[in-house]
């Protein structure tokens, strides 16, 4: 971790000289010099777009540049022309460096009391890569001098607004688009901006959506702010589409502003794995509704006629077909959806595509391959404020054909709230099954050799020059003979699976082993016994993976009584820190790979965060359905788009 202190030196005095006369102490070598007297406009662009607290600043030959940028997704920059410099002299092609944009401002900002139309004259100038920039600041024989430490900059996205790209552009006061913004519903997810020849620049908020807790175990989901235009068939089937033909007649419908309530129940499967769902009543209304008869001839040109009288005639039904269809489409094939889920999941996905070249981390990758998670509901879910609250316990085996020996111990923990959509609590029985599982298979055995872990191959051998190595603590042991040319192992066995514990906010690790030091010329020398101990942080990255940090905080070494010989404390210290090194590669390993949560097509992810609660674990995410869910129901939807036609 590296860390970075900011300083910003002032310097302020009162002199009678003319603002040539401090000129004289730029330094001709500088790599940018300059001077303007559009200080304030300049103060006021970049407190425009300091939306972070870091800038990159480019002097080019066309002047200067300074571009904020957040993650990727907003990029905003200030350009000051060239032109707006008394002077501006630049060695080389162009300079660029990052600076705290608080302490830019507040420089330029330091002779705030001014009087002056721009403010006071600015003289700016930066010697060398790496050296502070420096403001001198001039008014009315007041001079301000300030120099910022400067940062080395960062890549950023290069947008290119080359011309022949450029497919439309909108020129419009800036005054316009803010009551735009203003008048769109500020619950809306998402915006739809809409660039039209004929009918300008305009902007339309999505569909809003919210969730009502009725009871511990049902919701109202409302659906508002949906326009729509739906097109039926002859028989008048909703939601059937039917492309219009010189065969059919068909109808379109325009429904403005729809509203849908439904109430939904939650309940655990019969199979005791997933939640399934029950609709209850469901209510739709909408603003205003229009028909127009497509390709019907002369019921065309009747339906067209009667208008109004007809629009109300056919409204109450088609909201009525809405209610059945979303009711049909959650209890049939959605429930179904939610039956057929996979409860057994692998841990690691042959796509996550894991890179490593330790020898140590390859020989137990085929292990976390083949481990799958066969999880399900402790409880019924339970709805609480704004969360569905599931308790889960599950069982990870190799391949998922179970095994594990022992039960899960009941779940004690805490509701505590927050402001995601879904708070999921995991047994400790989990994890410990998972360690069980590799236990089995051999995960936690393994040979040291002095090509394992590369910067302890000299301590692996009997000549080394870093003051001890395993030679000198076999000589100290009373080993006879121990040649320069001798090399070690040390076998490392696990008697017993270690076990994860979660208490006190804190996943805590026990590992219990045997070892086992090995010469090439004396063979089996020394037998231990050792216990480890650790804590672990987790953490959810990119809504689906859990990384995690194993800091090994204690490995205890003790002789074995069968031991051939006997170490002395130092040594077993000695032996200990080998030890405790080589477990920490190999957690190092395991964990920064990761696991994957379970997972479900057509369900994505986000803002997942995850805790040691009581002894669970809690993980509280978002979730949202993916567009292309539906299609996967096999329900053909018609197309629905925002409705202009009112």
């Amino acid at each position: 971790m590296f860390s970075f202190t900011f300083y910003m030196f002032i310097i302020c005095t009162y002199a009678m000289e003319t603002s040539s006369s401090f000129n004289a102490d730029y330094n001709n070598s500088a790599l940018f010099r300059g001077d303007t007297d559009f200080t304030r406009a300049i103060h006021s662009m970049i407190k425009a777009v300091m939306f972070r607290d870091t800038g990159t600043v480019f002097f080019t030959e066309n002047g200067m540049k300074i571009t904020v940028e957040d993650y990727q997704y907003v990029q905003a920059n200030v350009f000051v022309q060239r032109a707006m410099f008394n002077d501006y002299v630049l060695v080389g092609s162009g300079v660029d460096f990052r600076i705290k944009l608080p302490m830019f401002c507040e420089c330029l900002n330091f002779l705030g009391s001014s009087t002056s139309g721009n403010g006071p004259r600015l003289e700016l100038s930066y010697m060398r890569d790496g050296a502070p920039l420096r403001l001198i600041l001039e008014e009315c024989g007041v001079v301000t001098d300030c120099r910022i430490k400067t940062l080395r900059p960062e890549d950023y996205v290069e947008f290119d607004f080359s011309a022949d790209k450029i497919t439309c552009k909108v020129i419009m006061k800036p005054d316009f688009l803010r009551d735009a913004f203003l008048d769109v519903d500020s619950s809306s997810e998402y915006l739809e901006l809409k660039i039209d020849a004929g009918k300008g620049f305009t902007i339309a908020a999505t569909v809003n959506h919210n969730i009502e807790i009725l009871s511990p175990s049902s919701i109202r989901l409302a659906v508002s702010n949906m326009d729509m235009a739906v097109q039926l068939s002859e028989r008048w089937n909703l939601l059937s589409f039917l492309t219009p033909n010189n065969q059919g007649a068909s109808v379109v419908c325009y429904v403005k502003s729809l509203q849908v309530l439904l109430d939904v129940e939650l309940y655990r499967a019969r199979n005791g794995k997933g939640i399934q769902l029950k609709t209850g009543n469901c209510i739709a209304t909408s603003e205003s509704f229009r028909v127009n008869a497509v390709h019907a001839y002369s019921f065309e040109r009747l339906v067209n006629s009667i208008g109004s009288a007809f629009n109300k005639l056919i409204q109450d039904t088609v909201q009525r077909r809405i209610c059945t269809q979303v009711k049909h489409l959650i209890d049939g094939p959605f429930n179904e959806q939610l039956m057929n889920m996979a409860n057994k999941v692998n841990l690691i996905l042959p796509e996550m595509n894991v890179q490593s070249n330790d020898s140590l981390w390859n020989s137990k990758r085929a292990l976390i391959e083949g481990m799958m998670l066969d999880y399900g509901l402790v409880r019924e879910p339970y709805l609480h404020e704004n969360a569905i609250i599931t308790m889960h316990s599950g069982e990870i085996s190799w391949q998922g054909n179970g095994g594990t020996p022992f039960s899960p111990n009941q779940i004690i923990t805490s509701l505590e709230m927050n402001d995601r959509m879904l708070n999921v609590f995991i047994s400790e029985y989990v994890i410990n099954s998972l360690l069980y599982a590799l236990w089995k298979k051999g995960a936690f055995e393994a040979t040291v050799t002095k090509n394992t872990v590369p910067h302890l191959s000299q301590l692996m051998s009997s000549n080394c020059y870093l003051g001890m190595c395993l030679g000198d603590v076999v000589s100290s042991a009373g080993v006879p003979d121990v040649s320069e040319d001798e090399e070690f192992e040390i076998f490392i066995t696990s008697p017993k699976p270690p076990e994860m514990l979660f208490q006190d906010g804190l996943a805590k690790f026990i590992s219990y082993n045997k070892a086992t030091l090995h010469s090439n010329k004396h063979g089996h020398l020394f037998h231990f016994t050792g216990t480890t101990v650790g804590y672990m942080r987790l953490q959810v990255l990119d809504g689906s993976s859990i990384f995690g940090k194993l800091n090994i905080t204690k490995v205890q070494i003790a002789n074995h009584p069968n031991s051939l010989y006997q170490l002395g404390n130092m040594e077993l210290d000695f032996v200990s820190s080998i030890t405790q090194t080589v477990l920490q590669q190999l957690s190092d390993d395991v964990c920064s790979n990761g696991l994957n949560l379970p997972k479900q097509n057509g369900l994505s992810l986000g803002r997942a965060q995850i805790n040691v609660v009581g002894n669970s674990l809690k993980v509280d995410l978002d979730f949202q359905f993916d567009q292309h869910i539906l299609e996967e129901f096999g329900i053909k939807l018609p197309e629905i788009r925002t409705a202009d036609l009112f």
